[in-house]
């Protein structure tokens, strides 16, 4: 399926508009959270690994789910999303088009036992061949979505987090005035309030850190790893992974511990 770019924030795929904005979605264009090169990369990693099943915990504004079930044609989408009011355009356009789309509202990311549950319903023992997690951008939800759904991918699959660095990108935002725009995305609020309500005592910076140690320590388990400054990209290693009790701890370790020193 071919996407048509018209400008830098619009683009359309098999006759379905889309706005790179954080607005609401409408029949007549879907807004989908993402800035170009994000949407780009997106489509790529879609076309280079052709992924049969499909898990999105974070529908937004429904766009991202859109574009996936357009570009990729899966054969299972699974969509997750915290707040509970059901995006109707995305609804539509499933109806209409007939997609391979369950959606699931009201389901928080942290939930282990019930998302594993709705992904083992709708897939049942078939491996996941991508994870995209553009939901909470929090370290507690985030490595609880991951330990979840990351031992489901098949070997090979990929597993994507989105904005991981927004805490960073914040703190620099207010440090470097100068380079950075000191308001919040089209808000009124200042960037040093969203900063002073939204900033948590662990960031999720520090799970992609995790993520790199478990790479460097265990290779069969993160067969790869990839980070730019929209997400981070993990592909699943060929070991075999406990469903019920994975653990990134588990794969990674501090060396002082094991040698009784302090750095």
């Amino acid at each position: 399926m071919e996407l048509t770019w018209h400008g830098d924030d619009r683009f359309e795929v098999d006759g379905v508009s889309f706005l790179s904005s954080h607005g609401a979605s409408t029949p007549d264009a879907f807004c989908i959270r993402k800035p170009r090169p994000l949407v780009e990369s997106t489509v790529a990693l879609v076309r280079r690994t052709r992924p049969a099943r499909i898990v999105e915990v974070g529908i937004a504004s429904g766009g991202s789910a859109a574009l996936l079930a357009l570009i990729a044609q899966p054969v299972g989408l699974v969509a997750i999303e915290r707040d509970d009011t059901p995006v109707e355009a995305l609804t539509a356009l499933i109806a209409a088009r007939a997609l391979p789309v369950s959606t699931h509202y009201g389901v928080d990311q942290a939930d282990r036992e019930r998302v594993g549950a709705i992904v083992a319903a709708a897939f049942g023992s078939d491996p996941i061949d991508l994870v995209i997690d553009d939901a909470s951008h929090r370290f507690e939800a985030t490595r609880a979505t991951f330990e979840t759904l990351f031992p489901r991918l098949r070997p090979g699959g990929v597993y994507v987090i989105e904005d991981w660095n927004w805490q960073l990108r914040l703190a620099y935002a207010l440090a470097h005035p100068e380079v950075a725009d000191t308001r919040s995305d089209g808000g009124d609020e200042s960037l040093r309030d969203y900063f002073r309500d939204n900033v948590r005592p662990v960031s999720l910076e520090a799970f992609a850190l995790q993520l790199v140690l478990v790479r460097a320590c265990a290779r069969d388990v993160i067969g790869d790893l990839f980070i730019d400054q929209h997400r981070v990209v993990v592909t699943r290693g060929d070991a075999p992974l406990d469903m019920h009790g994975f653990a990134v701890a588990d794969h990674f370790t501090d060396p002082h511990r094991i040698l009784g020193t302090t750095p």
